[in-house]
């Protein structure tokens, strides 16, 4: 099994609720996907993610996660082309 380490990059993320940035980091936990096979080996992606804690004291949302644009949970599916022709 090939197994791939990743992890983000920017020094703070974006509150999702206030916009607020925040580079106070609470804590970190991975999520792991399975990719296509690479010359007939199983692929595991391990992705660590940042919790980050939001310094806005009036917003609701206490911590939230990074966010990367790339990864399967925010990935759009792909079309269908299901549309009468």
């Amino acid at each position: 099994m090939t197994i791939v380490r990743a992890r983000g990059r920017a020094r703070e993320g974006g509150c999702p609720c206030c916009g607020c940035p925040s580079a106070r980091v609470r804590d970190r936990y991975h999520r792991q996907f399975q990719d296509v096979p690479l010359a007939a080996l199983p692929v595991r992606i391990v992705l660590e993610v940042r919790r980050f804690a939001c310094v806005n004291a009036a917003c609701s949302q206490r911590t939230f996660a990074s966010r990367y644009l790339t990864s399967p949970a925010h990935t759009p599916a792909a079309p269908t082309d299901s549309a009468p022709s």
